[in-house]
């Protein structure tokens, strides 16, 4: 099944949790993280979401096309990160990056066919800009565990250098902000069993 719009124009590609081999608990210091309950590669966050979601109904059929032209697929990496952030409230998630070179060329895909269908992306007091720098992919990631004891919150990440400027964060000691710190292959679980997980 392929990933489609939510009604809040969220999209979300699908990983099953047998798609990764993980203990239901990771310890760092006095916390205690659980895995997440649900796994899944955020193509479109919230906050595009709010832009696209007054045109939903004209977009959605176009949106489906894209993603069934997409290559959406995805091969785990080494590289892991433990996220924090102090606001709305204390948060601690640990992500694995993912290889999905197929994400960027969808977002080039959506820059062009959306943008002229879509009003706010034409105001650049909005979307400075315009389409092209609005369809900008997040780093291709996967939320394995979180601080959440319910399992359920996640630390978005939107432009592809937000890692980039948590780890500067962290590395300055800054205690406010989000912060991202790499993690020591020792800390992290076995590596995923999938070599490679298609979409959907």
């Amino acid at each position: 099944m392929l990933p489609s719009l939510s009604d809040r124009a969220t999209l979300l590609v699908p990983v099953p949790h047998e798609a990764l081999t993980l203990p239901e608990t990771l310890v760092f210091g006095t916390r205690t993280l659980v895995r997440k309950r649900e796994h899944h590669i955020t193509l479109f966050g919230f906050d595009i979401g709010r832009v696209l979601a007054p045109v939903l109904s004209e977009i959605r059929a176009t949106v489906d096309e894209l993603v069934a032209a997409a290559d959406l697929t995805w091969t785990p990496s080494s590289r892991w990160y433990l996220l924090h952030r102090d606001k709305p409230r204390d948060l601690l998630t640990v992500v694995m990056l993912v290889d999905a070179p197929g994400i960027a060329a969808f977002f080039d895909a959506c820059a062009q066919t959306l943008a002229p269908r879509v009003p706010a992306l034409a105001d650049e007091t909005r979307t400075p800009g315009g389409a092209a720098a609005f369809f900008r992919p997040p780093p291709p990631h996967i939320t394995c565990y979180t601080s959440d004891e319910r399992g359920l919150d996640g630390i978005g990440l939107r432009l592809p250098e937000d890692i980039e400027l948590a780890q500067r964060r962290a590395q300055d000691g800054d205690s406010s902000g989000l912060r991202a710190f790499l993690l020591s292959p020792a800390l992290l679980p076995p590596a995923p069993s999938s070599p490679a997980a298609p979409a959907g």
